[in-house]
């Protein structure tokens, strides 16, 4: 797919991306295989993080969540993609299981800052 990624923006012609567009069409709309596809990929290129959620009691779901942030998604973003309106309770429920104030940092920058340091 990259391949693909990659000729369409050489040669200026999309129908080199149109394969890769389709796989990114499907990836987005079955959330919950994304999500968890991300949080593998995390678990692979970061297992330290994901160690980290894990044993401050996070859920997969939660975990999942998180690595939207991780991408760098806004949590404005993260909620129209999950679809959840008071996606903000999951915000919550995680800030406490990790000791976070709610007005202390802003939930993204916390833990793509968490990711680097450990």
């Amino acid at each position: 797919m990259l391949n693909s990624m990659m000729a369409a923006r050489i040669s200026e012609n999309d129908i080199y991306a149109k394969p890769y567009n389709a796989w990114l069409d499907k990836m987005l709309k079955d959330k919950d295989s994304f999500m968890d596809t991300t949080r593998l990929a995390f678990k692979a290129s970061h297992p330290k993080f994901i160690k980290y959620l894990e044993d401050h009691q996070l859920s997969i779901y939660e975990i999942n969540y998180l690595c939207l942030y991780a991408i760098g998604l806004r949590g404005k973003d993260i909620g129209e993609y999950i679809q959840l309106k008071r996606h903000y309770h999951i915000s919550s429920d995680i800030r406490k299981k990790l000791g976070i104030d709610e007005h202390e940092t802003n939930l993204g920058i916390y833990v793509r800052k968490l990711m680097k340091s450990l």
